[in-house]
C-alpha cells in the first residue's frame, strides 16, 4: 500500500508539473553489483534490486530531478565473507544479515580504519581496522561533538542535544557548561523537554564499552537540575553485556531541582569479570521546564572518602534516623564521618535479614556523630528486595503511554493516506467527468446545429404564406 501510494503521487507530481522532456535526461550509466534497476514513469524513475543471495544496502527507489538522481544507487551485499570476531579492546557489530560491520573500541582507544565495512560476495570492501590506546584518561568534557565515543540510543525516543550557553527554554537548563564556566564556551549535553517530545519519551545516551579491567573504580559525572512545574527525571545505569537492559536497576536515580549551579555524582562500579557501559536515560514527565544536563563524565580511582556496600540510604534529622528502601545505588558519600560511627551503623544493616530488624544507631554512635562534624550522603541502594524506587514505579504505566502514543501516530498516518487515496480518486474523476461533459456538449452542437437550421427556415416559410 505505501509503495504504490508513493509511486502514485510522484507520478501524479511529474504529470501536473508537465514534465514532458524527453526519457533520459538523468545518467544511465549505472553499475550495481550483483543487482539491477527497472526504469518507469516515462524514465523518470528506477526501481533496484539485488541478484540472489544478496541483500540490498539503501534506498529502493531513485527519482529523476533536474538531471539529477535523487539519492545514490544501492549496494549489494551478501554474508559469505570471512568471519570478524571481536576480541579484547575492539567490538564487531554485525548488520544486514552479516553482510555489513560496524566497529568500535573500548574507552580509552581509538579506531583506527574504517567504522563501516560491506561484504561484495568474496572478501570485505575494506581492510579490517585495530584499536590503538589514546593517551590520557577515561574522561569526556564532551567538547568535540564525537562526544568521545558516547552514542544515543536507537531504542530511545529522542537525543541528547549537544548544547553551548543557555537551552531554548526560559526557566530551565544550565546557562553555561561545567568545563569551562561562564566565562567559556564550553559544551553540554542536555534532555529538552519541550515539544515536540512527550510524556514517557526518553532519551538514551550509551558509554563506549569499558573493558573488565576498568571495574572496581569510580564514575564521576556533573549534573545540572533546574526547572518548574512537572519534573523530569535522570537514571544512570551500569550494564554488563551479558545482562538484558530489562533487568537493569538505576545506580543514581534524580527527579528534583538541585538549583541554578552544577552538582557532582560519583558512583562505585564493583568488580566485574567481563566488559560493562554506562548509560544515562533521561525521561520527560508531565512539566516542559525541566531540562536535565550531564558534563565531564570520566572513570577513575575512587575517592578516599568514597565506601561501597550495600547500605539503604540513611538521613539524620534532630537525631533520628530514617531508611528508606526504595532506592536503588550501592553508594556511600561520608565527609569527615568517625569510622566508630560509619562501621556501627553499616554492620548493624549488613548483618540485618529485614528491614524491620535494623537497630537505630546507639546513644554513642549520636554522640560521636555530634562530636564529630559528619554528613550521610547514602545515595540510591540496593537491598536486594522485590521494590521499586518512587521514581521508577511508574514505568510500567510511562511506557503504555508512549505504546498508545505510538497507536495514534498510526492512526493518523492511516488516516492521512486514505485521505491522499480518496483526494486523488476524487480528482481523477472530476477531470474524467468534466472531459466527457465537455465532449457530450461539443456532439451535441454538432449534431443539433443543422437540425436547428431546418426548424428556423420552416418558421420563415410558414411566415412566408
Amino acid at each position: 500500500m505505501a509503495w504504490i501510494m508513493n509511486y502514485l503521487s510522484i507520478t501524479l507530481l511529474l504529470n501536473a508539473l508537465a514534465v514532458r522532456e524527453s526519457a533520459g535526461n538523468c545518467p544511465r550509466d549505472i553499475v550495481i553489483p550483483h543487482g539491477y534497476y527497472n526504469v518507469t514513469a516515462n524514465g523518470y524513475i528506477l526501481l533496484f534490486g539485488c541478484d540472489k543471495g544478496y541483500f540490498l544496502y539503501g534506498l529502493k527507489v531513485a527519482v529523476c530531478f533536474d538531471r539529477m538522481w535523487s539519492n545514490p544507487p544501492p549496494k549489494c551485499l551478501a554474508n559469505s565473507c570471512p568471519k570478524v570476531e571481536s576480541a579484547g579492546t575492539f567490538r564487531v557489530e554485525a548488520t544486514s544479515e552479516g553482510s555489513q560491520l560496524l566497529f568500535s573500541c573500548a574507552a580509552g582507544f581509538e579506531l583506527t580504519g574504517n567504522y563501516s565495512i560491506h561484504c561484495n560476495g568474496s572478501h570485505w570492501s575494506a581492510p579490517i581496522p585495530k584499536c590503538v590506546q589514546k593517551k590520557g584518561n577515561l574522561s569526556c568534557d564532551f567538547e568535540m561533538k564525537d562526544l568521545c565515543g558516547w552514542s544515543h540510543d536507537p531504542d530511545g525516543d529522542f537525543d541528547w542535544t549537544w548544547e553551548t550557553g543557555t537551552t531554548p527554554t526560559q526557566g530551565t537548563g544550565p546557562s553555561y557548561d561545567h568545563t569551562l564556566g561562564p566565562n567559556g564556551t564550553g559544551h553540554y549535553l542536555f534532555m529538552e523537554t519541550s515539544a515536540p517530545n512527550r510524556y514517557g519519551y526518553e532519551a538514551i545516551l550509551k558509554s563506549p564499552f569499558y573493558i573488565a579491567d576498568e571495574s572496581g573504580q569510580c564514575f564521576s559525572f556533573w549534573y545540572h537540575s533546574y526547572g518548574s512545574g512537572a519534573l523530569s527525571k535522570l537514571e544512570v545505569f551500569v550494564w554488563k553485556e551479558d545482562e538484558r537492559k530489562e533487568d537493569l536497576t538505576p545506580r543514581f536515580t534524580l527527579d528534583y531541582v538541585t538549583g541554578r549551579e552544577w552538582q557532582q555524582k560519583t558512583i562505585h562500579i564493583p568488580m566485574l569479570n567481563e566488559s560493562f557501559k554506562i548509560i544515562f536515560v533521561g525521561t520527560r514527565l508531565k512539566g516542559h521546564k525541566h531540562d536535565i544536563a550531564i558534563d565531564d563524565v570520566s572513570l577513575g580511582p575512587c575517592p578516599e572518602n568514597l565506601t561501597s556496600s550495600t547500605v539503604p540510604i540513611i538521613t539524620t534529622t534532630e537525631l533520628t534516623t530514617t531508611i528508606n528502601p526504595l532506592t536503588t545505588v550501592a553508594e556511600v558519600t561520608a565527609k569527615q564521618t568517625s569510622s566508630a560511627t560509619r562501621k556501627s551503623v553499616t554492620s548493624q544493616i549488613l548483618n540485618s535479614k529485614s528491614l524491620s530488624s535494623i537497630a537505630k544507631p546507639t546513644s554513642e554512635d549520636i554522640s560521636s556523630q555530634k562530636s564529630t562534624p559528619s554528613v550521610f550522603n547514602v545515595h540510591d541502594v540496593k537491598l536486594g528486595l522485590n521494590t521499586r524506587s518512587p521514581a521508577t514505579a511508574d514505568k510500567r504505566g510511562v511506557k503504555n503511554s508512549v505504546d498508545n502514543g505510538k497507536i495514534d501516530m498510526i492512526a493518523v498516518y492511516i488516516t492521512i493516506g486514505v485521505g491522499v487515496m480518496v483526494a486523488v480518486i476524487v480528482s481523477v474523476a472530476t477531470v474524467y467527468y468534466l472531459h466527457n461533459r465537455r465532449r457530450n456538449a461539443k456532439y451535441t452542437e454538432e449534431e443539433m446545429g443543422p437540425l436547428h437550421n431546418q426548424m428556423c427556415n420552416a418558421d420563415v416559410d410558414n411566415e412566408a404564406e
